[in-house]
C-alpha cells in the first residue's frame, strides 16, 4: 500500500489511499497521453540500476503531466537523498511501500495547490516506481556491501583501487593536483595483546569517525588493511593534504580511547604525497608509503609530506 498524505498552505489536510482513488478510473484509463507517459516511463525506469537516474526519470516524466517545484526522495536507511527544485509550501507526500516494505519517502511541492485529479495522477505514477527504485537502491546497497569494510563503513580497498586509477586518469587529464594520505596506527598491535581485539576493533571505528569528521566531503576514506587506512584527495597539493592530515593526527592523538573503563594510549602516523606530472597512481602511493615509514622512524604521532 502507498500512502499519501496532502498537505496545503495550511499544514495537513486529510490522508488519501489508493482506495480515494477509484472516482478517478475513468480519467485515468481513458487517457491516451497519460497511458503513453506511463508506458513510456514503466519501460525508461527498467533501463538502469542506478537510484539517481531512476529518480531523475521519474520526476521528469511526471512533470508532464504534473507541474511541481521540488521533487525529493529520501530512502529509509538515508543512504539516498535525490533532491530538485525549490521547495514551495503546496505538498505531496508519500510513504513509498509495498507489503510492509518501506523503501523511502518521496516529497513533491509547489506554489499551487494541487487537485483531485492531480492527486490521482501523481499516485497513478508511483504505482510505475516502486519495483525498479527498490530494485535500484538494493544494487547500490550490494554494490556498497561488496566496496565497503563492515567494521569502519568507510570504502575497502578494493574501491581503493577503482579510486586511485579514476582520480589519478582524471587529475592528470585535466592537470590538476592529487593527493594521497596513508595512515597507520602506532602500536596497534599492543593494543590488541593488552586490551583485547574488541578493544582494537573500537580503536579503528573511532579513528575512522575522526577521519570522517574532519575529512572533507570531497574527500575518499578508505581501510586499507588491518590498522591502515588511506584518504585521497582531489584538487589537493601537498600543503593542503598535510593540513588535512595534521587535523587528524591532532584529535587522535588529544581524544580519550576508553574501553571498557580503561584508557588506551593511542596515536597515529601520517604519510602524504600528491601526484607528479607523468607519474603513476602506483608510484604516489609508494612515495606516500615511504613517508608514512619516515613518520614511523622519526618516533610517530607525526606527519611526513613527499618532496
Amino acid at each position: 500500500m502507498i500512502v499519501q498524505q496532502f498537505a496545503t498552505e495550511n499544514g495537513i489536510d486529510r490522508v488519501i489511499s489508493g482506495a480515494n482513488l477509484k472516482d478517478f478510473d475513468c480519467f485515468l484509463n481513458n487517457s491516451a497521453s497519460l497511458n503513453s507517459v506511463k508506458v513510456s516511463l514503466a519501460s525508461s525506469l527498467q533501463k538502469t540500476l542506478d537510484p539517481h537516474q531512476v529518480l531523475e526519470i521519474f520526476s521528469t516524466s511526471l512533470f508532464e503531466l504534473v507541474s511541481h517545484s521540488s521533487f525529493r526522495f529520501v530512502s529509509d536507511d538515508e543512504v539516498v537523498d535525490f533532491a530538485e527544485g525549490e521547495t514551495e509550501r503546496s505538498s505531496l507526500s508519500y510513504a513509498i511501500s509495498s507489503d510492509g516494505l518501506k523503501i523511502g519517502d518521496l516529497f513533491i511541492t509547489r506554489k499551487k495547490r494541487f487537485s483531485r485529479v492531480e492527486i490521482a495522477l501523481v499516485e497513478d505514477c508511483i504505482s510505475a516506481l516502486y519495483y525498479p527504485l527498490k530494485n535500484a537502491l538494493l544494487y547500490k546497497k550490494a554494490l556498497q556491501s561488496a566496496l565497503s569494510d563492515p567494521l569502519t563503513k568507510l570504502n575497502n580497498r578494493a574501491m581503493l583501487d577503482k579510486t586511485l586509477a579514476r582520480e589519478g586518469l582524471m587529475a592528470s587529464r585535466h592537470d590538476e593536483d592529487f593527493s594521497v594520505i596513508i595512515i597507520d596506527v602506532d602500536d596497534f598491535k599492543q593494543v590488541n595483546d593488552s586490551y583485547g581485539h574488541q578493544a582494537g576493533d573500537y580503536v579503528l571505528t573511532e579513528i575512522a569517525a575522526i577521519m570522517k569528521k574532519y575529512g572533507r566531503s570531497s574527500d575518499m576514506l578508505f581501510r586499507y588493511a588491518g590498522d591502515e587506512f588511506v584518504i585521497t584527495l582531489s584538487k589537493t597539493d601537498t600543503v593542503g593534504a598535510q593540513m588535512v592530515a595534521d587535523r587528524i593526527r591532532a584529535t587522535v592523538s588529544s581524544k580519550k580511547f576508553v574501553f571498557s573503563g580503561k584508557q588506551i594510549d593511542v596515536s597515529i602516523s601520517l604519510g602524504v604525497a600528491s601526484l607528479q606530472k607523468g607519474e603513476s597512481t602506483s608510484d604516489l602511493f609508494m612515495r606516500a608509503d615511504q613517508s608514512l615509514y619516515q613518520a614511523k622512524e622519526a618516533g610517530r604521532n607525526m606527519v611526513c609530506a613527499a618532496c
